[in-house]
């Protein structure tokens, strides 16, 4: 289970708006990825939560959330991800995030106006630890109207908080693209995926190697933007 000490650490920070929150959140990432990359139970741990997350992006939970506490972790885009993977969608909770590497396109959508596009209610499994697992179950939620609000390009050294309620869709615009993201508490058990295509009941990760976890932890610390 994780350190109450260093889970109200990460919900400060998630939480934190003063002018000095990004500097906090980098420093509370490097820190981690320090002591991850030193330790090889620390590096299994993490890669054994870390896994492809079904809206295209690589996720490496540094710090897991024992629910429904804070979390923090790095989404990892490559080259190789559509725009089609990249789905609309909410949250369970809002969220800070720094952009360490890379640019990508966050688009905010307005709900109730707009095309009607099919709803599914997202809900992780809970694992055996009080971790939510990277195990979804995916029930359909019918017709949700939505538009386009806002399109804006976030170049490497962005940070921005986002309140959970709020449809976007985030897809990278560089060949490798690396955030690191605080995750405030749950306000709720699920969140919601806006597409024009059908979803499966379920959706079943496999967690990373320690061997891939560490390789990519590696290139962000020696692409020197932490």
């Amino acid at each position: 289970m994780l350190d109450p000490h260093i889970a109200k650490l990460v919900a400060h920070v998630a939480t934190s708006t003063d002018s000095h929150a990004a500097t906090r959140l980098r420093d509370l990432g490097k820190g981690v990825i320090s002591c991850v990359l030193g330790s090889r139970d620390a590096l299994d741990a993490v890669a054994q939560r870390s896994y492809s997350h079904p809206n295209g992006f690589q996720k490496i939970v540094l710090l897991p959330s024992c629910y429904p506490s804070a979390e923090l972790r790095l989404h990892i885009w490559n080259s190789w991800i559509r725009d089609e993977d990249c789905k609309i969608h909410n949250h369970a909770w809002n969220f800070s995030s720094l952009v360490l590497c890379g640019a990508l396109e966050n688009v905010t959508y307005e709900v109730g106006e707009g095309s009607a596009l099919r709803a599914y209610r997202v809900e992780a499994l809970s694992s055996a630890n009080g971790w939510a697992s990277a195990n979804y179950t995916i029930s359909d939620a019918g017709n949700i109207p939505a538009s386009e609000s806002l399109r804006v390009t976030m170049a490497e050294g962005t940070y921005y908080r986002q309140r959970a309620e709020v449809f976007h869709r985030v897809a990278p615009r560089t060949a490798f693209c690396a955030t690191l993201v605080a995750q405030e508490p749950f306000q709720s058990s699920g969140s919601f995926i806006l597409t024009e295509r059908g979803m499966p009941a379920a959706v079943e990760t496999v967690p990373m190697t320690a061997a891939t976890v560490a390789h990519l932890l590696s290139h962000i610390i020696e692409m020197r933007t932490i």
